[in-house]
């Protein structure tokens, strides 16, 4: 019984690095290809908040949905 609960861990541990390894594959090629994956967001942005940093402005601008 000890020697199958051993075999039982080993497989989930194996499983669950392989799993975690494959995760970060799929995120590190989408970071890749990020250009071609991008999708427009559907509940759409209201506001756009940019810093520039060299003159230590913030400007924001309010979008309106049209229909």
């Amino acid at each position: 019984m000890a020697s199958e609960l051993k075999v039982l861990r080993d497989k989930m541990v194996f499983g669950f690095f392989m799993l975690n390894a494959m995760f970060v594959m799929v995120l590190f090629l989408i970071q890749l290809n990020k250009d071609l994956l991008h999708l427009n967001w559907p509940l759409g942005k209201k506001t756009n908040i940019t810093f520039n940093s060299d003159t230590k402005e913030v400007h924001t601008f309010y979008f309106v949905k049209k229909n």
